[in-house]
C-alpha cells in the first residue's frame, strides 16, 4: 500500500474545519440566533453586528464557567 504525502494535507483540510465547528459550534450558532433576533426586530446593521457579536461572547461564556465548574467538581 502507498502512502502519498499529499493524502494527509487532504485529510487535514477535510478535518480542520469540521474540528473547529465542532469547538465553536455553540458560539457560531449564538451568533446566528443573535443576528436573527436582531434582524427580526429591525435594527440596524451595526446594533445587529452587536447583538450577534453578543450572543456568541455569551455562549463562549457559558462554555467556559460549565468547563471550569466541571472541573471543580472532579478535583
Amino acid at each position: 500500500m502507498s502512502d502519498k504525502p499529499i493524502a494527509g494535507l487532504v485529510i487535514a483540510a477535510v478535518m480542520a474545519p469540521l474540528a473547529l465547528f465542532c469547538c465553536l459550534g455553540p458560539v457560531v450558532l449564538g451568533s446566528v440566533l443573535g443576528g436573527i433576533i436582531s434582524w427580526l426586530g429591525g435594527l440596524n446593521l451595526a446594533a445587529g453586528a452587536g447583538a450577534a457579536l453578543a450572543a456568541g461572547l455569551l455562549a463562549y461564556g457559558f462554555l467556559r464557567w460549565r468547563r471550569v465548574r466541571r472541573h471543580h467538581e472532579d478535583v
